[in-house]
């Protein structure tokens, strides 16, 4: 339930900045993607350590 919030929202964002232009989007959905990637990452090796 809670990823397909978030699909929600992150398709609802990149609607919004494709109105804006199309670089902006291609920028804003790589700064996301790797973000999400490094929480990711850091998560799990978190608790890797316990």
């Amino acid at each position: 339930m809670t990823v397909g919030g978030v699909n929600k929202t992150a398709a609802s964002n990149t609607t919004a900045i494709a109105s804006t232009s199309s670089s902006t989007q291609n920028e804003a959905f790589t700064l996301i993607s790797s973000f999400f990637f490094v929480t990711l990452v850091s998560f799990l090796l978190i608790i890797g350590k316990f």
